[in-house]
C-alpha cells in the first residue's frame, strides 16, 4: 500500500492510496481530530448524489487495508511510522457501503477499540441485518443512516437500495435499539426541488418528533460537470433546521470541508493506477519517515 497523491488545505488532506492489486481509493482526514476511513473499491449502492458508485464495484478492502489507511494518514500527518490509531474519531463514511463489507468492517472495529479511545462513526444506508453486528462493539459506537427521504418512491431514486433495505423499517428498527449505541443520527442531503419541500419537512417531523431523534443537515458538493442536483437555498437549510428543532428534533447542519479537494461528502471515488504522478508519493514501512516508491 503507498500513497500516489496528496491533496490538502487548511482544513483537510486527502490521500490517494494505490492497493497492492492497483486500485486506487481515496480517504480523507485533519489530525489528530478524524479520519474518514474507506471501506470499497467504488461502491455497490450507486447513490444518485455520490461518486463513489460513479466507476462501479469493485471488491471489499480487506480488516488490514482499512487498519493501514489510518497509519499511513498518520504517517504522513506526523513524519514518522506508528502503530497506534491517533485520531479522536475513526469515521466509516468514505467509499463505499460499510455494512455490506461487515466481517473486515466489525474486525478493523474491534481492533481500533482494543488498541486506542477512539471514538467509532459508522454511516449507512440501512442494512439492518448487519447493524445486528454492530450490537456487539466493545465500546458502543455512532450510528449514522444515510436518510435524505422518508417517501419510498423519493428515496429510491435517490438510494436504490431502498427497494430491498426500505428505510421505514430501518428508522423503526435503529429508534427501538437506540440503547444498543452511543448515538445514532439521521443524515438529511437537502437537495433543490427533490426533498426538501414543506411536505418533505412535514414527513420528518411527523416521523421524528417525540422519539429522541437527531438529524444532520447536509450540504450537496456538486461532483460532475452540469449536475442534475444543486444543495438547497440557505433559507431552506434555515427553515428545516429551525421547524425540526421547534418540534423537539435535534437538528444541525453539517459544516462542509474539502470540498476543492473534492474530499467532501459524496465526492471520493476510486481509480486505477494510471492516473496520478509521483507527487507526494511516500509508502507505509515501519520504523521509518515517509519514503516514495516503496510498498509495505
Amino acid at each position: 500500500m503507498e500513497v500516489k497523491k496528496v491533496l490538502q488545505d487548511e482544513n483537510c488532506t486527502k490521500l490517494i492510496i494505490s492497493l497492492d492489486d492497483g486500485y486506487l481509493i481515496e480517504n480523507c482526514f485533519k489530525y489528530p481530530f478524524w479520519i474518514c476511513v474507506t471501506t470499497q473499491v467504488g461502491c455497490p449502492i450507486h447513490c444518485a448524489f455520490c461518486q463513489s458508485g460513479k466507476n462501479g464495484f469493485i471488491r471489499n478492502l480487506t480488516s488490514n487495508e482499512i487498519l493501514e489507511q489510518i497509519k499511513i494518514s498518520m504517517q504522513y500527518a506526523i513524519g514518522e511510522y506508528s502503530d497506534e490509531f491517533l485520531f479522536y474519531t475513526v469515521s466509516f463514511t468514505g467509499m463505499g457501503e460499510p455494512l455490506i463489507n461487515i466481517d473486515n468492517v466489525f474486525d478493523a472495529i474491534y481492533e481500533i477499540q482494543n488498541r486506542s479511545d477512539s471514538e467509532i462513526t459508522l454511516t449507512t444506508t440501512g442494512i439492518n441485518s448487519s447493524i445486528q453486528r454492530l450490537f456487539f462493539t466493545q465500546r458502543k459506537i455512532t450510528l449514522d443512516i444515510s436518510l435524505h427521504a422518508i417517501f419510498p418512491d423519493k428515496r429510491i431514486n435517490i438510494i436504490p437500495s431502498e427497494e430491498v433495505n426500505p428505510i421505514i423499517e430501518t428508522i423503526k428498527f435503529v429508534l427501538n435499539n437506540k440503547k444498543r449505541f452511543k448515538k445514532v443520527v439521521f443524515d438529511y442531503l437537502l437537495l433543490d426541488g427533490i426533498n426538501d419541500s414543506d411536505n418533505d419537512l412535514n414527513q420528518l417531523i411527523a416521523c421524528f418528533a417525540n422519539k429522541r431523534a437527531s438529524i444532520e443537515l447536509i450540504k450537496y458538493n456538486t461532483i460532475i460537470e452540469n449536475d442534475i442536483y444543486k444543495a438547497s437555498e440557505p433559507e431552506v437549510f434555515q427553515r428545516f433546521y429551525t421547524e425540526l428543532n421547534k418540534n423537539g428534533i435535534e437538528t444541525i447542519i453539517e459544516e462542509n470541508v474539502g470540498i476543492e479537494l473534492k474530499a467532501g461528502c459524496g465526492q471520493l471515488i476510486w481509480k486505477y493506477s494510471e492516473v496520478t504522478t509521483n507527487e507526494n508519493m511516500f509508502s507505509i514501512r515501519k520504523n521509518t519517515t515517509t519514503e516514495a516508491n516503496g510498498n509495505y
